[in-house]
């Protein structure tokens, strides 16, 4: 697939760009953002951020599957920089929405025109094949000085316009004072989350996964937290959701990849005894085309075996788009990258791609686990029977104690994890009990 070039105003050195449609990535945006704000100090201009957003580019990459939403993201890229004049920075800013930087301007009215001209290059619709697809954009603009002085106030700011774009069905919104004040609870989160990253308020935790006869820890799972400098440590449930349907998971979801590697390196380089460590992915990275070049820059970056990192996907994700997924897990096999399928059992199984596809174990759903205290290990039995005659490791989720414990034990799954054997820790925790 074609990749289209970064054309706005010239970047004076390589940088890092998007895989798919060769536009700077957010820490470039960053690093020029910052360089106009000096530049707009000295001449006592104005700049602005806008935060654009396609809008339902999810829906209809479900329905046309992730390669025709990669082809129509390219298009889009194409349309909107022939509508930017070369003064302005376009950057992708994750999977659906873009940043541009306004600079060299000495009156809001001339970003303004600028937004309108982009919203309006949406009004003629993509030709994807013989289809024609029309969709719409949301806008919110900030702008330097009166809305903030720094990257995080301005980006803070343009996303809570955006999010009342988006809210009033109107195509763009300027930020305004008044709108803080107004935002739902969930708002709030959002603007929190996108600063999250750059703030480095993210961390990593590990279970352990131990062999359920020897009891040795065979595996770790990398599990995010988020430390909120007000709300304390949150658990995944309360942010990745959120994270998701803002098109943020995929910027997380590398950061955490990157965490794994560089830890499991560092306990390597420290003499430690190390294991795979695993970490889970959504569906929407796991259709990322970007993906398998992603974890391939990792590894060589943090000199990591290939063999100690292993990806968890859901059944959900295996049943779907099933070239891409078998072109995408043969990739990761090669490169001796192990893959789950993680809570298997939960509607969506087929025993087609246990057989094709190049999978190394099943995690069985912890809601299983729990109906052996019940008396009813059906449901279990079933998974590691099944797993075995395709020669699959089985991990049982969710053990809490001796009675799960031995009754795995003696339908022979093969290893466990849960609070029995340990909680999620950080880093230093669990080398100083497992390693």
């Amino acid at each position: 697939m074609r990749q289209v070039p970064a054309r706005r105003f010239k970047l004076k050195k390589p940088k890092a760009v998007d895989p798919l449609t060769g536009l700077p990535i957010q820490s470039v945006f960053k690093e020029e953002l910052m360089r106009a704000l000096v530049k707009a100090e000295q001449n006592q201009e104005l700049v602005a951020i806008m935060i654009l957003d396609i809008n339902r580019f999810k829906r209809i990459n479900d329905t046309m599957g992730p390669d025709m939403g990669d082809r129509l993201m390219v298009k889009i890229v194409e349309r909107m920089g022939t509508c930017l004049p070369s003064f302005t920075l376009l950057a992708r800013f994750n999977g659906d929405e873009f940043t541009i930087l306004v600079k060299e301007i000495t009156k809001e009215i001339q970003a303004v025109e600028i937004g309108e001209k982009l919203i309006q290059c949406f009004n003629h619709p993509f030709l994807l094949g013989n289809q024609e697809v029309y969709i719409s954009s949301s806008l919110g603009i900030s702008f330097y000085p009166s809305d903030g002085e720094n990257y995080e106030l301005l980006l803070q700011k343009a996303s809570i316009a955006l999010h009342w774009a988006k809210r009033d069905r109107d195509h763009y919104k300027l930020y305004e004072e008044e709108m803080i004040h107004e935002l739902p609870s969930n708002m709030n989160l959002e603007s929190e989350l996108r600063r999250a990253l750059d703030r480095d308020e993210f961390a990593l935790f590990y279970q352990p996964l131990v062999d359920a006869h020897t009891g040795q820890l065979v595996a770790l799972e990398a599990l995010i937290r988020w430390q909120h400098p007000k709300k304390g440590l949150l658990l995944p449930a309360s942010f990745i959701p959120v994270a998701e349907e803002l098109g943020l998971i995929i910027p997380i979801t590398e950061w955490v990849i990157q965490q794994a590697c560089t830890q499991n390196r560092k306990w390597l380089d420290e003499g430690c005894t190390i294991v795979p460590i695993s970490v889970n992915l959504s569906a929407s990275h796991f259709h990322h085309t970007g993906l398998v070049e992603y974890i391939n820059k990792v590894l060589q970056q943090t000199r990591l075996p290939s063999e100690y990192l292993e990806l968890e996907i859901t059944e959900s994700i295996s049943m779907n788009n099933s070239d891409f997924i078998f072109y995408t897990l043969h990739q990761l096999d090669s490169q001796g990258i192990k893959i789950a399928i993680d809570d298997f059992g939960m509607g969506y199984s087929s025993l087609r791609y246990l057989k094709h596809y190049p999978i190394n174990s099943l995690k069985i759903d912890r809601s299983f686990i729990k109906d052996i205290a019940n008396g009813d290990g059906t449901l279990a039995n079933t998974v590691i029977s099944l797993a075995h005659q395709f020669n699959l490791k089985v991990t049982a989720e969710g053990v809490e104690n001796g009675e799960q414990l031995e009754y795995l034990k003696q339908q022979k799954c093969d290893r466990m994890q849960g609070f029995f054997f340990g909680k999620p820790e950080p880093p230093q925790t669990i080398s100083e009990k497992f390693l």
